[in-house]
């Protein structure tokens, strides 16, 4: 059944009897997820009764709309193969309980084995963790290793959902190593989760080892915080480490065009400059269409006017700055022994001048937290050039003699002979 023949809202007596046990436990925003018989391939998630109440019904709505407005070549069936895009509304008695949502396909499930437990032998899908980890690991867990063109084959489809997320508006918010699978053969994925989202900022949703630093914990998210915490996942399932300084190393010493953009998303200083998902995919070699409707064009990032368009498929200088070194290069933790993070004030949507706004229950959210201090970075020395026409100061004034030496008094009384003889002179010319 899909996602288009369910109606957009249903009656929970619609879904039958299930059983008392939930086919997948409690956790998170849930009080459980149970497989529905009368509606095969599909899951009915009950909200547990926070997130029943803090649950915009508008926003829910218009997610499960949003499918059938969107036209893009590709679009119906990235949606059906690669997502648990929500399909309906549950509602018992006007109250809104749940939601209905696909399952990942069966042919995701692959055979494993588990490094402990009395059982070990493991049937189901793989969550994208694994893939973020090197292959002798895999490989002690049974799971075919992934080489470099495999890695980057499971992350481009990774990067499609989500640039068809940015396209629509939509803040994901949650990307960290829980919310997709992946298969080690066919190299897709299934994304989940998608039932939070919101179009916009939302309240924070904090994430672990997916932290954005320019998005401190307590202020909202949005699509700028999707810019970073999606591609430091890319990076990680790219290169198979986790740590991000190994990560961020290992990125530089790669080929191709993905690399450099995927640093330049996680390393940037400025949350709006940050390249979009559109930049990202058209590294992989997909031509996009980004805000001006334009194939394969992107305007030049904010602080580097003259940067060149992507290399579609090729290489890509890495990002340089053109502006004057005014503060020294940030660092993340792991970068730098023993370098703090760096961080800048922002201002955040939705919040009124001076009041820090809170955090609220997302689908891995935690109590509002006290605001962190704002480390400033260090300032390097700057050398400025001279200006063009420098401006000498005035030589200083001569300075005035005064008198008193011996040289003054002749000279005094000469002055006063001379007057006395010309006086003579004017006198006998007068008198005779």
């Amino acid at each position: 059944m899909t996602a288009q023949s369910i109606a957009p809202v249903l009656e929970v007596a619609r879904l039958g009897v299930l059983p008392v046990t939930p086919d997948f436990p409690a956790g998170g925003e849930s009080d459980g997820v149970w497989r529905v018989p009368a509606f095969p391939g599909q899951l009915f998630k009950k909200l547990n009764m926070e997130a029943a109440r803090k649950l915009d019904t508008g926003t829910l709505d218009r997610l499960i709309k949003q499918p059938t407005t969107l036209t893009g070549p590709g679009d119906a069936q990235l949606i059906a193969e690669s997502t648990a895009w929500p399909a309906s509304r549950i509602v018992d008695g006007g109250r809104t309980v749940g939601v209905l949502m696909p399952e990942a396909p069966p042919d995701f499930k692959v055979s494993w084995r588990a490094k402990w437990g009395s059982n070990p032998d493991k049937y189901g899908p793989l969550p994208v963790d694994y893939l973020a980890k090197p292959n002798d690991w895999l490989a002690s867990r049974r799971i075919a290793s992934q080489s470099p063109a495999d890695r980057s084959a499971v992350c481009l489809n990774l990067v499609r959902v989500a640039h068809l997320f940015e396209r629509c508006g939509i803040v994901y918010a949650d990307w960290s190593y829980a919310n997709a699978f992946w298969h080690p053969d066919r190299k897709t994925v299934f994304v989940f989760d998608i039932d939070g989202c919101t179009y916009g900022s939302r309240p924070h949703v904090f994430t672990p080892q997916f932290e954005d630093p320019l998005t401190p914990d307590g202020h909202p998210v949005d699509r700028f915080t999707d810019r970073y915490r999606l591609p430091l996942l890319v990076a990680r399932m790219l290169t198979g480490l986790r740590e991000e300084k190994d990560v961020f190393a290992q990125l530089r010493t790669m080929p191709g065009a993905v690399p450099g953009i995927l640093l330049a998303m996680v390393t940037a200083t400025e949350r709006t400059a940050r390249p979009g998902m559109a930049e990202l995919l058209s590294g992989f070699g997909v031509p996009v269409a980004d805000e001006t409707g334009v194939l394969g064009w992107r305007a030049p990032r904010k602080g580097n006017r003259n940067a060149p368009p992507s290399t579609v498929g090729g290489t890509r200088p890495r990002p340089t700055s053109t502006r004057p070194a005014t503060r020294a290069a940030s660092t993340r933790p792991g970068t730098t022994p023993g370098a703090k993070p760096a961080t800048r004030p922002v201002s955040w949507p939705g919040s009124p001048p001076g009041v820090r706004p809170g955090a609220t229950t997302g689908r891995a959210s935690v109590p509002p937290a006290a605001a962190k201090p704002v480390a400033r970075p260090a300032t390097a020395p700057v050398n400025l050039p001279p200006p063009a026409n420098p401006v000498r100061p005035s030589p200083p004034a001569a300075p005035v003699h005064r008198g008193g030496g011996d040289g003054d008094w002749i000279a005094g009384a000469v002055g006063v002979t001379v007057a006395i003889v010309v006086l003579l002179f004017l006198l006998n010319l007068i008198f005779g």
